[in-house]
């Protein structure tokens, strides 16, 4: 393999790896209802509704120029974001393989970081959307990379920029940003006033895209609106689980990457037993705790959150990859058995979970099939469940929250600020032809607005499409 193989063959090869894995999740018209909350929004800003303004969601800017890049290099279509998160998982995977050449790990070593990183991004039905952590990723691992290259004292602030463009997309990521930082203050790579200044660069650096962002927003006139999304909403957002539930999340992640979960504890024990203010001593320990700071503080159990930490995983995993590769040439009988047993315990869940993704009923699909035979010009629906209708019927949403679970859910109701009465009356007051919704047995207020609909289809999980009468 060695060093014959050239950089954009990499590219190719984790490319065409991360294509072949995830071809399945291309039929799908909703995986996730943030990925089409996204979508919606971005599309809608293609057609010039501004997002914050005349789409609220809580997410930053970056997630929504991708997916509008997205569309408009792939065409108006699902498999255009499915498309721009396999580039973004094949450019992390490269880059996860950078830095482990950076950390000295031999090319084989690397390489198969590289490919970890994509089968660990893949093959669960937690990472199949195309959701924010999948982008942001590849900004950290980009940053990461510049941090830990030769000329890292000349791209202290190139590395903060990076982790900026990745903080655009989701604020989480300022929990990796002070794992690096951190690790590089507690390291003896360099001197004192170094370390001062480099982080005082990268600071800068991480700060540039936001206050971009929010100065072209003032500019136009919107400060109280990205007040609202910024500060407001997310101070109302009240977590849910206790001690407990937080620390079997925590476990559970583990044990569904139980292989790749043995040599990262493997690793960050020997790591983290080496004498000295080591770089990487720190960084195995800092990275993945400062990330499980970042998941378990929202208080929330969405499983997504858990692509967050597969990057300090794969890293941090592969820094003992070597040592085992090693062992098993030693034992070769052995190597078989643990291979065996790699396979079986990597990929037995993944195939379940895409026989069960497709075998149960596309809801978004059957309602637009649907739809779009019936729809007239001028018409409208609202989705109260399975949001993709709107871009796969190319309709505007009756309200500004396109998220059906912001107008259905409690906690969001509270944090979004809203009266859901005056909202569904200023939905059902445009008087869409079609409403999506679940059965209403348990919602006697959007029950009132439908008692002048009919059901005429009804899908899975109970979601029933009704008609105006």
């Amino acid at each position: 393999m060695g060093e014959r193989v050239k950089g954009w063959q990499w590219a190719a090869l984790y490319l065409a790896v991360t294509l072949f894995v995830r071809w399945l999740t291309f039929f799908k018209t909703s995986i996730d209802h943030d990925e089409s909350t996204y979508l919606i929004i971005a599309d809608q800003w293609l057609g010039g509704h501004l997002p914050f303004v005349d789409f609220m969601d809580v997410k930053p800017i970056g997630i929504y120029i991708l997916f509008a890049g997205a569309l408009k290099l792939f065409g108006s279509s699902i498999l255009a974001v499915r498309l721009a998160a396999c580039l973004a998982i094949a450019g992390t995977a490269l880059l996860v393989r950078q830095i482990l050449r950076n950390l000295k790990q031999a090319e084989v070593v690397s390489a198969i970081g590289g490919l970890i990183y994509i089968l660990c991004i893949s093959l669960h039905q937690w990472t199949w959307a195309s959701n924010t952590e999948l982008f942001f990723n590849f900004f950290t691992a980009a940053a990461l990379a510049q941090f830990t290259s030769k000329d890292q004292r000349s791209g202290f602030f190139l590395a903060g920029f990076l982790l900026g463009l990745a903080f655009i997309i989701k604020y989480h990521v300022i929990f990796d940003f002070a794992a690096f930082g951190c690790a590089f203050l507690l390291s003896s790579r360099s001197a004192t006033i170094v370390k001062i200044k480099g982080i005082f660069f990268s600071c800068l650096g991480c700060m540039l895209p936001f206050i971009v962002w929010i100065a072209i927003y003032f500019l136009m006139g919107y400060g109280d609106e990205l007040k609202e999304v910024i500060i407001n909403i997310p101070s109302r957002y009240s977590t849910s689980l206790s001690l407990l539930k937080r620390l079997s999340f925590f476990g559970e992640f583990y044990l569904v990457y139980l292989p790749v979960s043995a040599l990262f504890f493997y690793t960050v024990y020997r790591r983290s037993r080496t004498p000295g203010r080591n770089f990487v001593r720190w960084l195995v320990i800092l990275w993945p705790t400062f990330v499980w700071l970042a998941i378990l503080l929202t208080g929330k159990p969405y499983f997504h959150y858990y692509i967050q930490q597969i990057l300090p995983l794969c890293i941090i995993a592969s820094l003992g990859l070597g040592a085992f590769l090693e062992y098993l040439e030693r034992h070769q009988r052995l190597s078989k058995v643990v291979l065996a047993l790699f396979v079986a315990l990597f990929l037995a869940p993944p195939l379940l979970q895409y026989q069960a993704l497709h075998t149960r009923q596309d809801v978004g699909l059957a309602a637009s099939d649907y739809l779009n035979a019936h729809l007239q010009p001028g018409e409208d629906i609202f989705a109260a469940e399975s949001h993709i209708v709107y871009f796969l019927c190319n309709r505007a949403p009756l309200t500004k929250y396109v998220h059906s679970s912001i107008l259905s859910k409690p906690d969001l109701i509270e944090a979004f600020g809203l009266d859901r009465a005056h909202e569904l009356g200023q939905i059902f007051s445009q008087e869409p032809r079609y409403c999506l919704a679940r059965a209403v047995s348990d919602d006697p207020l959007l029950a009132r607005f439908l008692e002048e609909y009919v059901e005429v289809e009804r899908y899975r999980d109970n979601v029933i499409l009704w008609e105006r009468r």
